[in-house]
């Protein structure tokens, strides 16, 4: 029983460290720039040279704590804050969460936990970010998840959840081009206002795509194992203008040798010590496990190979 105990914390160990090294690369001011700059709209245009100084002065901060409704602790992985002078003068600032999923393969919808984090990130800005009843001071909250293993048929999806107003009811048969013009501004004005959150679910692709300009494509390069360290490196220099120094390539490197690990070889490892001691059938390793059903068919051929 202490093999098995020790293969699990050492696999959870393991989890650990990728978790660190993830969001420790992530929050590379090149890397964040990158992934702002294709996911924020508000930042499309603005250049990835100026984005990158400016989350060198401002930089990333990993593990942040909400604790602004007591007993309901959430952690962010990755959180920035955009500010003027970077952006438009009109835009009051952006606060941006970047969560790396390790599976999509959860006991509830990962989409409701994505949009109950942004709630809090939009309710916790009263008394801090404006005060009393200025909710014009409200900045747009951005929520980017990064769902390493998912069904094959959502390799190189982008999902996005946001607000959408819609009416019924509004009368505007008769109405002069004036008023039809205003009530136009009217509506285009109320949709702006009600901008004020972004969930983007990315799944990248399980292999790196040659002609893909994604931004799934992307962490698709940064995370598989599928290239060679110099082919990675020439690949993000020359695509994305992502400078890798030998430091940044070895923990990128470090951190995907780490995942192959988490997510293979390491609960494979530990079934197969829980099978051996424990006499267990193959059903219950994997149910004491907690091995998700999409997941099963590759434990189930690799365990039924050991004992052939």
């Amino acid at each position: 029983m202490k093999d098995i105990q020790n293969a699990i914390a050492d696999e959870l160990d393991k989890k650990s460290q990728f978790d660190e090294q993830c969001k420790h690369i992530l929050s590379d001011p090149q890397i964040l720039a990158y992934i702002i700059k294709c996911c924020v709209k508000e930042c499309h245009n603005i250049s990835m040279k100026n984005l990158t100084e400016y989350f060198k002065k401002h930089p990333a901060i990993t593990g942040k704590e909400d604790t602004s409704i007591s007993g309901t602790k959430i952690i962010y992985d990755i959180f920035v804050t955009v500010d003027s002078p970077i952006l438009d003068d009109n835009n009051v600032g952006l606060i941006i969460n970047i969560e790396p999923q390790k599976s999509r393969y959860l006991p509830y919808r990962l989409e409701r936990r994505a949009i109950h984090n942004n709630s809090r990130l939009i309710s916790q800005q009263k008394g801090i970010d404006f005060i009393k009843s200025n909710y014009n001071d409200l900045k747009k909250v951005y929520s980017i998840w990064i769902i390493h293993k998912h069904a094959k048929i959502d390799d190189g999806v982008i999902g996005t959840i946001s607000y959408k107003y819609t009416e019924t009811g509004r009368k505007i048969k008769g109405m002069s081009k004036r008023k039809l013009k205003r009530m136009r501004e009217r509506i285009k004005k109320i949709k702006g206002d009600i901008d004020l959150s972004d969930i983007i679910l990315i799944y990248p692709y399980e292999q790196y795509q040659k002609e893909d300009e994604s931004i799934s494509n992307f962490f698709s390069l940064l995370f598989t194992n599928s290239k060679t360290p110099n082919e990675k490196k020439l690949l993000i220099e020359s695509k994305y203008g992502i400078m890798m120094t030998e430091k940044k390539l070895e923990e990128v490197g470090h951190m995907c040798n780490m995942s192959d690990y988490m997510i293979d070889r390491g609960r494979l490892k530990a079934a197969r010590i829980i099978m051996n001691k424990l006499s267990y059938t193959i059903e219950q390793t994997l149910d004491f496990l907690d091995i998700e059903e999409d997941d099963r068919p590759w434990f189930i051929d690799h365990l039924e190979d050991d004992e052939d």
